[in-house]
């Protein structure tokens, strides 16, 4: 069925996104939700040409989170929902729908077909056990099917977990309309691995020193040191659902990932003896503040914002979408700030571990600078 959404994909017209977010801006029932819920079946198929992973899916289900949790006045839903379409209509995906069909042989052990038939690369076949394993036991294969993609972290930067963690979380246990395709480009996705024999023994975060684990994800600069940190978020949010049941994770694997790596003592040093500035007093205060041209004073103004009584999230989110322009965005921008603001929201997490986060993460933004 045609709609004023999937238009704007296949046409890749501005002048009907234009017209269609004027249209939001009327729409006092406007959620940003119901818009990702429409983009979903397109976001899964993403065929990203240009970096090789998910990307979009995973950064309009984050958007989503927080809409839904109401961290995002209708001001910043409304700047988003233009960015996010912009973002799918720039990009290139492939208009597939998967369904759940019955018939045929079903094995007994569906799960065990289905990864026969993955290490096979026999994806229509593995697809059509997972169907069946959905159906019986759809909580086994949620947990089988992210088992299996923490085998292939090193070699996708960990975008084989983590873009789909919030696909199985957000859209396929919960039945959204687009879980179907959801679960079918996941095991398109997996399909470009060989299926492992033997995964770590499964261990709880509880086990681990958390503190030094993330101050030393969340050190160094650049893309890779910026996925260690979301790898290292989502992995504890894996612990924490409601499928996963309290049972442990393949933590070693995210460990032997970072093993190389050294603390970034420069970074815990400046944190650790920063002097925090007053909090601004409005929105248009901090984006005036926020600057890309000295990013040890805008990191030191995050971190005053986030300790002070203002709606940081929303704000963040705010003046991050002002910098954006269809030539010069990147979704980690976004997905690394998520991940960032979840751990400054963690009791668990030590106050320096958590302000190394969210530094990474906002000083990994002011790349933008170099592409205005």
């Amino acid at each position: 069925m045609e709609t004023p959404v999937r238009e704007i994909l296949v046409k890749k017209d501005k002048s009907l996104l234009d017209n269609y977010v004027s249209r939001l801006e009327g729409d006092q029932n406007f959620s940003l939700v119901s818009l990702v819920d429409e983009l979903a079946p397109y976001l899964v198929m993403e065929a990203n040409l240009r970096y090789g992973n998910f990307h979009q899916v995973k950064m309009n289900l984050f958007l989503r989170r927080m809409a839904n949790a109401g961290l995002l006045s209708r001001e910043t839903q409304l700047k988003l929902a233009r960015l996010i379409l912009m973002e799918a209509m720039n990009r290139e995906w492939v208009e597939i729908q998967g369904g759940f069909l019955r018939g045929g042989e079903e094995p007994e052990d569906p799960l065990a077909s289905m990864l026969e038939a993955l290490g096979a690369k026999n994806i229509h076949n593995a697809y059509f056990y997972a169907c069946q394993a959905y159906r019986e036991e759809p909580v086994e294969l949620a947990q089988g099917l992210l088992w299996l993609s923490t085998a292939s972290i090193p070699e996708t930067l960990g975008h084989s977990f983590s873009c789909f963690l919030p696909v199985m979380a957000d859209l396929i246990l919960p039945g959204h309309p687009a879980t179907p395709t959801s679960l079918f480009s996941y095991l398109l996705y997996l399909g470009r691995f060989p299926v492992p024999g033997d995964l770590p023994t499964p261990v709880k975060s509880a086990m681990l020193d958390l503190n030094s684990l993330l101050q030393i994800c969340a050190s160094g600069e650049g893309i890779v040191n910026l996925h260690h940190m979301i790898t290292l978020y989502l992995f504890l949010q894996w612990e924490l659902t409601s499928f996963n049941r309290g049972r442990g994770l393949p933590f070693k694997i995210l460990e032997e990932w970072v093993s190389e790596k050294t603390l970034d003592q420069e970074r815990l040093d400046k944190l650790e003896k920063a002097e925090l500035p007053e909090p601004p007093n409005s929105f248009e205060e901090f984006a005036q503040r926020f600057s890309l041209e000295d990013m040890e004073n805008t990191v030191n103004l995050v971190i005053s914002v986030l300790e002070s009584g203002v709606p940081a999230t929303d704000w963040l989110f705010r003046v991050f979408s002002r910098y954006h322009r269809p030539d010069n965005w990147n979704p980690h921008y976004f997905t690394g700030l998520y991940c960032a603001l979840g751990f400054y929201r963690s009791m668990e997490i030590e106050s320096l571990a958590r302000r190394m986060a969210v530094a990474q993460a906002v000083e990994y933004f002011g790349e933008i600078k170099d592409k205005n």
